[in-house]
């Protein structure tokens, strides 16, 4: 085999049929076209152009870009926001419109009633004892009286007492006489018709029941009323109503028949020691003793007396038509004497 001579050998210059700059520039180009493409496939997305968003839509299915549901354009390109500003680009916001989630609206919070407070007192305060309170107003001759309910121990019974004057007592003194009385603690109210054209004093006692009598066990304030005089209608006769006492364990135990009348207001006990005809209104020397606004109620203990004394005793079921007070029936006198 003959040996070529080297300069007779196909340079690389020849097999190309390029001049050696030309072959340089030709590897440049290349590198550069392979590089410039990687630079566009990276830089694409970023530019918003139109063909090469959607060639990199068509490969990347794991994430799918706005328009192809059709709930930002019509045909599945992008479009511009409202506002004007390219989609993809900052508005001056923390955030690009085309990344705002959406803003479902926020549910009203139920509101609920604050929690009981846990320091609620217990129980209301009771009164003092030794204080009532105590209220009158008058008007077409009468007085109405109401008080405040005793609720302390050894109850037995209110005393309104009325009075002359603004020394109202009990024990009763001079001027004093017993307007009412109830047992119960919460009969609190009265209506009294005493005389007209003067001005009268009332206070309540609430006291108990032992062997030296009625102690005290809380007063009320004193309060006046002047009672104006109203012209009174003629009323009819009363009717005879029977009677019975006793005495036992040294008290005075007294029974009476029933008043049946529809306009009944309340039964009037009286007692005196010196006049033998006691009435009420009252006369000279007679003193009242009980009230009673129960029609069904029909006897009284009296245990305000003391061996060797004598009493007279009338008990009176008496009406009233808002002019004042008059008799229904009344009783013959019972005279008593306590051994």
């Amino acid at each position: 085999m003959s040996k070529v001579p080297d300069r007779a050998r196909p340079t690389i210059h020849s097999r190309l049929g390029l001049s050696l700059p030309s072959a340089i520039g030709a590897l440049l180009f290349a590198g550069a076209v392979v590089f410039g493409s990687g630079m566009v496939d990276a830089i694409g997305p970023l530019q918003g152009n139109g063909d090469q968003q959607d060639q990199t839509a068509q490969t990347d299915t794991d994430k799918p870009q706005d328009g192809q549901d059709g709930s930002d354009g019509q045909d599945g390109h992008d479009t511009k926001p409202a506002d004007g500003t390219p989609d993809g680009e900052f508005d001056g916001k923390d955030e690009p419109d085309h990344n705002q989630p959406d803003k479902t609206p926020v549910p009203e919070p139920t509101l609920k009633p604050n929690p009981e407070p846990t320091d609620k007192p217990q129980s209301e305060p009771k009164p003092p004892a030794g204080a009532l309170a105590l209220e009158a107003y008058s008007a077409d001759g009468r007085v109405k009286l109401a008080w405040s309910v005793f609720d302390g121990d050894g109850f037995a019974f209110y005393k309104l007492v009325r009075s002359t004057d603004a020394s109202v007592s009990w024990p009763m003194g001079a001027g004093d006489s017993l307007a009412a009385y109830a047992s119960s603690p919460d009969d609190t109210y009265f209506k009294d018709y005493p005389a007209c054209g003067k001005e009268w004093h009332y206070r309540v006692f609430a006291v108990g029941n032992g062997e030296a009598g009625y102690p005290v066990l809380a007063a009320s304030n004193t309060v006046g009323a002047f009672v104006e005089c109203v012209s009174k209608p003629t009323p009819p006769p009363p009717s005879a109503m029977d009677f019975w006492a006793e005495v036992v364990d040294g008290q005075v135990h007294l029974g009476w028949e029933a008043c049946g009348a529809d306009n009944f207001g309340a039964y009037k006990i009286v007692r005196s020691q010196t006049n033998t005809n006691p009435k009420y209104p009252l006369n000279d020397g007679t003193e009242l003793i009980g009230a009673i606004g129960d029609p069904n109620q029909t006897s009284f203990v009296d245990g305000a007396v003391s061996s060797g004394q004598t009493w007279h005793y009338r008990v009176l079921s008496m009406a009233n038509d808002g002019s004042g007070w008059y008799a229904l029936g009344l009783t013959d006198v019972i005279t008593v004497t306590i051994p």
